[in-house]
């Protein structure tokens, strides 16, 4: 299984780390860093609280500091690469050693270019590069190897369907010597090198590691063209939906190279809230509902098995 997913992540399998959940690699790493007085962890509010919160909460006995700055949320829809890049280049400082940002955001969908974004913030003297993956891992092609970080984490129950309570992670080779492991088992020597140090494998779920096994030999089957055309084909239908209706419009950047098939309609005439909770009362609709920075949103995210139909529910029953 540990083949399957380097081979689904592109990376080696000495540098694939299976832990519980994406919020568990960044426990690792507040925890794991050699960071101390003077050092700085930088991250903005389209962070998860799960990558976000263990830094906050270490950073009080370790003493580094943790800078958090507003993305631009509502200028999603014009947000283009290099407005990305230069949201987080430019607050980068010389106490910054670890950026932190997610490849897909959980509210709107930003698509990070990571690649050119880690290169930015080598440039500025950055020593670690972290990615939250949860939203883009079997959503579409993945690429560590090329990518210039230094860990990539994903929780594979969203876009693989494998069960809760396991996670992904890649692990750089110089991130594997210089991290502190949070776990200590029993082939921690045996495992020397490798990112299995990081790992707490004597009670693992079996039944689960097996499960996402088969997962991922199940999305390995499905070729990637097809899987891009079958989401972007979702999104389309979303975009001419929330476009055209006269309560909703479009909260999410405006390709499918800078989004993907996870996407905000910002809601008009209603609060998100407590449309989310009357469309599930009376329609069964699951929506997640934001309401931050100026949204009034709520997010779609529909993976291959929906259908347009589905996604004409929602905007019918508005």
């Amino acid at each position: 299984m540990r083949n399957a997913a380097a081979e689904f992540l592109g990376c080696s399998p000495v540098e694939v780390t299976i832990n519980h959940n994406t919020t568990e690699a960044f426990n690792l790493l507040a925890n794991g860093l050699p960071l101390g007085p003077g050092d700085e962890v930088l991250f903005s509010s389209l962070n998860h609280t799960g990558a976000s919160q263990p830094f906050f909460h270490m950073a009080r006995s370790r003493g580094f500091t943790v800078e958090r700055f507003q993305f631009p949320l509502l200028d999603a829809p014009q947000m283009d690469a290099d407005r990305v890049i230069d949201e987080y280049a430019r607050r980068i400082s010389p106490r910054t050693r670890v950026l932190v940002f997610p490849h897909i955001d959980n509210i709107v969908g930003i698509r990070h270019p990571v690649r050119e974004l880690a290169a930015a913030a080598r440039l500025r003297g950055v020593d670690y590069v972290v990615v939250d993956a949860a939203q883009s891992v079997g959503m579409i092609p993945i690429d560590v190897a090329d990518m210039g970080v230094d860990l990539f984490a994903t929780s594979p129950h969203k876009w693989i369907q494998a069960p809760k309570g396991l996670g992904l992670a890649y692990v750089s080779p110089a991130l594997i010597e210089s991290l502190q492991p949070m776990w200590v088992t029993w082939g921690q020597n045996q495992w020397q090198g490798t990112a299995r140090i990081f790992e707490d494998y004597g009670t693992r779920n079996l039944a689960e590691v097996l499960a996402m096994g088969d997962a991922l030999a199940f999305q390995r089957k499905i070729p990637a063209a097809n899987r891009e055309d079958r989401l972007r084909a979702l999104r389309q239908h979303a975009v001419e939906r929330a476009s055209a209706h006269q309560r909703t419009s479009w909260a999410s950047p405006p390709s499918w190279e800078m989004n993907g098939a996870l996407f905000g309609v910002a809601i008009r005439g209603g609060e998100a809230n407590e449309l989310s909770r009357t469309l599930f009362s009376e329609h069964g609709i699951v929506l997640r509902p934001f309401n931050t920075q100026g949204l009034n949103a709520v997010r779609l995210s529909p993976n291959l098995f929906n259908t347009e139909g589905e996604i004409d529910r929602f905007f019918d029953a508005l």
